[in-house]
């Protein structure tokens, strides 16, 4: 009995196959997205005692996004109570299948930072800036360690903890065609490494 309770309980915990990312929530206007969504498209879970969004395909009312923030009450996770406008979203590369995040926000304040620990210290490095309108958020784990990547998410005062799924590539191609970007330039991609982050142009 206790074994089958067990394994019922791993069934529940199990990892959803479509969950691509969780953003738990830093600041006050990014708690208040989140209480904004409970019963909603994206549901919220637990992450380390904390409230958090799962991310998962699918949950995007908008065609070709995998999910957009910003202040408007059509974007999927709403910020509310920013002066500014504020629109992100998240897609994948129609060729490559990374994540891609794009900043389509009039004052371009979306950043992105990987919080990448070396040693005992957090190492922190800029992989969009403010004035920046993409980047790919490599969701693999850095080469030569299980650790899985961290980054900080920032749009206007809205701060996240994003934090991948911890399986590695667990979602085909096919599957993420629904959510391909339209945008084919070329753009910088944060290479896993042991320490620091190495960008190279795809």
């Amino acid at each position: 009995m206790a074994a089958e309770a067990n394994a019922q309980e791993a069934a529940t915990n199990a990892e959803p196959d479509d969950t691509v990312f969780y953003l738990v929530p830093e600041s006050a206007k990014a708690i208040q997205a989140v209480d904004r969504h409970r019963n909603t498209s994206i549901p919220v879970v637990t992450i380390n005692g904390q409230p958090a969004l799962r991310i998962a395909l699918g949950c995007s009312r908008t065609e070709f996004n995998l999910v957009r923030l910003g202040t408007n009450n059509t974007d999927d996770i709403v910020l509310v109570g920013t002066k500014k406008e504020s629109r992100c979203y998240f897609c994948f590369h129609r060729v490559t299948g990374d994540l891609m995040l794009y900043d389509v926000s009039p004052t371009s304040n979306t950043v992105l930072i990987s919080e990448d620990l070396d040693g005992e210290q957090p190492m922190h490095t800029a992989i969009m800036g403010a004035g920046q309108s993409q980047c790919a958020v490599v969701l693999r784990p850095y080469a030569g360690s299980n650790a899985s990547r961290v980054y900080l998410l920032t749009i206007g005062k809205a701060h996240f903890k994003l934090f991948p799924e911890d399986r590695l590539g667990h979602i085909p191609l096919s599957a993420k065609s629904k959510y391909f970007s339209t945008d084919n330039r070329q753009y910088s991609r944060a290479e896993p490494a042991a320490k620091g982050v190495h960008h190279r142009v795809v």
